[in-house]
């Protein structure tokens, strides 16, 4: 297998995987805000799933993360733009944090993690919004060593680009943490 082949399939597995949160996303903003989702057995058990896992969740979705725009940037050859540094810099911290929670047993890492997915999900949003015309485009180039920020090496399924994927696992961390922390 070639490295187009090897980084279409990868895209592949990580925009299917983004879809995935971005429904995890819609049902748990469901069960965070609408209280009759909350009364059904199924979410309850979800509900209970998610608040005894917050912290491997929230941790593996950065991982895959971390690994995806690793791979995008070291193996597929796509030069990261100045606002997927910065949206890089939001997210590996989580994966260290998470890590550091698990082995410590301490579930207080979330409150650390949180500013970081809430800082990030905006990030995002707006470098999103940025490739796809929505908002003016401005040159990230201009530091000499990246693409512009409205560069899209891919878009799949119609809607998934490299900003949405940060923007979902983002959203999905934050909603997770919603989740954990209601009573």
């Amino acid at each position: 297998m070639d490295i187009r082949q090897l980084t279409e399939n990868v895209t592949n597995v990580l925009a299917t995987l983004t879809v995935v949160a971005d429904v995890l996303v819609v049902v748990g903003l469901i069960l965070i805000f609408v209280p009759v989702a909350r009364r059904c057995a199924v979410s309850q058990k979800v509900v209970t799933f998610v608040k005894s896992r917050a912290t491997e969740i929230v941790g593996g979705l950065a991982l895959i993360a971390m690994f995806g725009s690793l791979y995008f940037s070291d193996v597929a050859g796509y030069n990261p733009c100045k606002l997927c540094w910065y949206q890089r810099i939001l997210m590996y911290p989580i994966v260290i944090l998470a890590i550091t929670g698990l082995v410590k047993k301490s579930r207080e890492v979330l409150d650390y993690i949180f500013p970081l997915a809430a800082l990030g999900a905006p990030l995002a949003l707006y470098h999103y919004l940025m490739q796809r015309g929505v908002v003016a485009a401005s040159d990230c180039a201009v530091v000499g060593y990246s693409e512009s920020c409205s560069s899209t090496f891919f878009m799949e399924y119609g809607y998934i680009a490299i900003p949405m994927m940060a923007l979902s696992v983002f959203a999905l961390q934050l909603v997770v943490m919603a989740i954990e922390k209601k009573k």
